[in-house]
């Protein structure tokens, strides 16, 4: 696992004025990580089939944070497109990456990066964590500022599911 200082999710983690995305996309001066934000794009933007094959090369990276975003990507579009199959082959990479990071004795930036991924498709897909899987609550003070709300909104989110309802507003209140 090579370790980097790229983020997970690139476009999810900055901020652009509506209708701005392409612009914002421009801006990304390291071509891979510009590539995951396109894919981001094509994604956010019911374009599932232009997802898949953007980020497909990224899959098997050597880069864990090209990687972890491919796969949440890849996940979630293959979803769409109906290939349960292949959903389950990166949701699998995940895990296989969060697994590694925390026997390795990773950086903590990139434990919280396989965390992060890991709690998006596990909650987004209503699957429970894994027992002994560690809280993403204490990992979120090491991702950057973007994916910080993101995680804070997910975590709101899983309360949710659980029909918290007054938690889960407080767990957003709390942050925002």
């Amino acid at each position: 696992m090579k370790i980097s200082d790229r983020v997970i999710l690139p476009l999810v983690g900055s901020a652009f004025q509506s209708g701005k995305a392409a612009e914002a996309i421009e801006k990304i001066e390291d071509k891979e990580l510009a590539q995951i934000a396109q894919g981001e794009y094509y994604f956010f933007s019911a374009q599932a089939e232009k997802c898949v094959e953007t980020v497909k090369d990224y899959l098997d990276h050597d880069d864990v944070m090209l990687r972890l975003s491919a796969d949440m990507l890849y996940t979630f579009a293959n979803l769409t497109l109906g290939d349960s199959q292949a959903a389950q082959r990166t949701r699998e990479d995940v895990h296989q990456c969060l697994t590694q990071a925390m026997q390795e004795d990773a950086p903590v930036n990139v434990k919280a990066a396989c965390l992060f991924a890991f709690y998006v498709i596990s909650i987004f897909l209503h699957i429970p964590p894994e027992e002994g899987t560690p809280p993403l609550q204490q990992y979120i003070p090491y991702l950057p500022i973007g994916q910080r709300l993101f995680a804070v909104s997910l975590l709101a989110h899983e309360i949710y599911l659980r029909q918290d309802y007054a938690k889960a507003k407080g767990v957003v209140q709390g942050h925002f």
